[in-house]
């Protein structure tokens, strides 16, 4: 995010907040390498951080739809919304009994957290390891969260088999979820859904709260449906650490296969070059500044796609959708363009990624992570 903007997006976050509270600007970087603009607020106890996400924000106070007041009054709304009070009472309350009953199995890319593990209690599956969290609440966009590390442990007298057997238990407890991706496209753009075709089908699979879903990778039964369904195995894809793809290998040519052998449970498993955590959308609108009614322009699982998408717009300068005239002012940033002529006519594009195990597209959100 421009420096300018986070530093007034920062004061007037402090001010909201007042005394006792401290406000920091941070870039956080997820499992898969993409850093996200977010603001983190701690109360005077000092234990726990709230970290709103705010991406798209820049965007939005650029465009003119909101001000930094209107976006400090979102932080703080989602700092509120977050649980933070009850989450700082329930850490200084923590015991053994509540620990089992709520830690879960959370995926990550091992080598992203080669350091961490070493202090972490972990099981390696393929390049991913399961590290284990503690789960404290929260709810929608909100993820509340101690990661388990062998200090932990030992403070709590917890070994490592009762930590995997209950982790397990609960994560698979919480059930599952499948979806095709047409299906999660259908609703999210207002389309009919497509039947199964020619193309293999992709389907996404996360646990039934979505929050560390691709944990569902644990567990056969949900892959084997899908495998009976097709009557084929299965190349399963960890596109993130909140959800898995998968797509039946029967009727892929052997060079589109990815190449990996097949587990003891029929399942292909392959990291495959998807750098995002959700579906990516290219939005665009003209001729007015209300989003409420943008055009959906082209959607993808690859961020590149849609890139290049909005790279060709911004090189014919929005033809395409509106007729220019006179002097034009233009501004181009990694995930937009917008266009003006001399007589006001105006055009924007954009591109968000939609997160597929959360129905809201918007990409702001909280979490609250002790880790």
């Amino acid at each position: 995010m421009d420096g300018k903007i986070m530093d007034e997006l920062i004061g007037a976050v402090k001010d909201r907040m007042g005394a006792g509270y401290t406000v920091e600007a941070q870039e956080i970087e997820k499992d898969n390498g993409v850093e996200h603009p977010a603001v983190a607020i701690t109360g005077p106890a000092g234990m726990v951080s709230s970290v709103v996400y705010i991406d798209g924000m820049e965007a939005d106070i650029r465009a003119g739809a909101i001000d930094i007041q209107d976006a400090a009054g979102r932080i703080v709304q989602a700092h509120q919304d977050s649980g933070y009070d009850e989450v700082a009472d329930t850490i200084q309350h923590l015991d053994k009994e509540y620990i089992l009953q709520n830690v879960i199995c959370q995926m990550v890319w091992r080598e992203k957290y080669v350091h961490r593990l070493q202090d972490m209690p972990h099981e390696d599956v393929l390049d991913l390891s399961v590290i284990y969290r503690v789960y404290l609440g929260g709810g929608g966009d909100v993820a509340v969260s101690i990661a388990v590390t062998y200090p932990f442990c030992r403070t709590y007298g917890i070994d490592g088999g009762e930590l995997r057997r209950c982790a397990e238990r609960n994560t698979e407890g919480k059930g599952s979820l499948t979806r095709s991706v047409a299906s999660i496209l259908a609703e999210a753009i207002g389309i009919p859904e497509m039947e199964d075709g020619p193309i293999p089908p992709l389907w996404v699979l996360c646990t039934q709260t979505g929050s560390y879903g691709a944990s569902v990778l644990l567990y056969k039964e949900p892959f084997d449906r899908l495998a009976e369904r097709y009557g084929s195995d299965l190349y399963v894809i960890p596109s993130s650490i909140h959800e898995v793809l998968a797509v039946p290998t029967r009727g892929l040519e052997p060079e589109e296969r990815a190449g990996p052998s097949l587990d003891d449970n029929g399942v292909t498993a392959a990291r495959d070059s998807i750098s995002g955590d959700g579906v990516y959308v290219l939005y665009g609108y003209w001729d007015t500044l209300e989003e409420k009614d943008a055009m959906v322009i082209r959607v993808s699982l690859e961020p590149e796609t849609v890139m290049e998408e909005l790279d060709r717009i911004a090189a014919g300068r929005a033809s395409a959708y509106i007729e220019l005239y006179g002097d034009l002012r233009e501004e181009r940033g990694e995930g937009y363009y917008e266009v003006m002529d001399a007589s006001c006519r105006y055009a924007r594009f954009y591109i968000k990624e939609m997160q597929v195990e959360h129905d809201d597209p918007d990409s702001t959100g909280t979490d609250i992570d002790l880790s």
